[in-house]
């Protein structure tokens, strides 16, 4: 800094010299008042781009408008911030007077103060927090298809073989996919086919447009919708999705000691949405619900039934697409009875959304209290916008009554 003074000292000393004119002109001006002006200008803008992202960090979804600051992603900001001081350090070498020489300096410190942050808190890039457990865990995986079709051959099942409940968010229809899930969670003995009137334990369920597949039989499966009036951007863009609650129970005695149950959550992706709204109203559909449960028979039929009593069985644990990221305020009624999987047992992103590249965790899992998780992982098995999250438990002999609603 001290040299970019004295230098541009010199170059004003010498331009203002007696018996020197100083460069005049059009070209002389843009140099001497207009480029400096614009250096100082995108210094200031780097600075206003980090302060902006820090109270997302702050406020995160509390508010309408801090949730869209919120959704900010740290590295596109820092890149943004660099590109921004970067420019303001080419004006000012253009130029025939200093532009934002102090403001760069503090750009540089608060991208520096980000980063940090980012590695520490965010990344956790050299963090393991994986946890042994005795015998084999209970493993879900969850992967949102976003209404695509993809083909069962272009997907690596190996990552879905050692799973006991595969999620399959937003496939809109019955598969080959589905059908070559269940072949690979298929019992010895068992031809995997998609169960439908046959003699045998159901393995297959679908709710909220997903396919749902077990090694365990199951016991029940219910839905809600939630009541959220759709915005115009929704039913434009979003209008086939279907958003909700579901519920599923696995007779899982013989080898966990208990039933055990989980929630499937798929929250409306609406912008314009503020998100501690779905959360209420998502957990007030599992509070309220009061409708139809599908149980199978002995033959594996589907059979109607209404719930005897009002709500959602007690989950293990919640699963699904939040569509807003891990850390939001939204997401404290969790925190009480709930532990999320990748900060107990994750390491490093743990980003699910978008693709390969992906720059937001928003697919979830909030494990009960009372069971362990023993790892949480993303990866990507096939083409698509969001990664599937792989996560382990250790479930507990029986549930200590935590409650999604507190």
């Amino acid at each position: 800094m001290a040299e970019d003074l004295a230098t541009h000292e010199q170059a004003e000393t010498v331009a203002s010299a007696p018996g020197r004119p100083g460069p005049r002109g059009p070209i002389a001006h843009l140099r001497r008042r207009i480029l400096p002006g614009f250096g100082r200008l995108f210094a200031g803008l780097a600075i206003a781009l980090l302060l902006i992202w820090l109270a997302g960090r702050i406020w995160t979804d509390e508010h309408l408008a801090t949730q869209w600051l919120w959704w900010m992603p740290t590295p596109l900001v820092l890149a943004g911030a660099l590109l921004l001081v970067g420019v303001s350090k080419l004006l000012e070498f253009a130029s025939l007077r200093l532009g934002g020489i102090m403001l760069r300096p503090i750009a540089i410190i608060l991208g520096c103060c980000v980063f940090g942050w980012y590695l520490v808190a965010e990344a956790g890039l050299w963090l393991s927090r994986a946890k042994s457990v005795e015998g084999e865990p209970f493993t879900i995986a969850y992967w949102n298809l976003s209404g695509g079709s993809v083909e069962a051959s272009s997907v690596d099942l190996d990552e879905f073989g050692a799973a006991d409940l595969v999620v399959l968010a937003n496939g809109r229809e019955r598969t080959a996919l589905d059908a070559a899930v269940i072949a690979a969670l298929a019992p010895a003995g068992d031809a995997g086919e998609l169960p439908e009137d046959g003699a045998r334990p159901v393995r297959y369920a679908r709710v909220l447009a997903s396919g749902v597949i077990t090694r365990d039989p199951i016991l029940a499966v219910g839905e809600a919708k939630l009541d959220l009036p759709a915005s115009a951007w929704t039913k434009e863009r979003l209008g086939t999705f279907q958003n909700g609650v579901a519920f599923v129970t696995l007779d899982t005695t013989e080898r966990l000691g208990r039933d055990v149950t989980f929630w499937i959550v798929d929250l409306p992706s609406d912008p314009m949405l503020h998100r501690p709204r779905a959360i209420a109203a998502m957990l007030q559909a599992a509070e309220r619900f009061a409708g139809t449960v599908r149980v199978p028979d002995q033959l594996g039929r589907w059979l109607q039934t209404e719930r005897a009593a009002t709500g959602f069985p007690e989950p293990d644990a919640i699963i699904g697409d939040f569509n807003t990221p891990r850390g939001s305020a939204s997401l404290a009624p969790f925190r009480g009875g709930f532990a999320e999987s990748h900060d107990q047992a994750g390491r490093g992103l743990g980003h699910t959304f978008i693709g390969r590249y992906p720059l937001w965790a928003i697919d979830l899992a909030f494990v009960s209290r009372s069971n362990r998780i023993v790892s949480s992982r993303v990866t990507m098995p096939g083409a698509g916008s969001h990664r599937a999250l792989i996560v382990g438990l250790d479930v507990a002999e029986q549930l200590s009554g935590a409650d999604a609603s507190r």
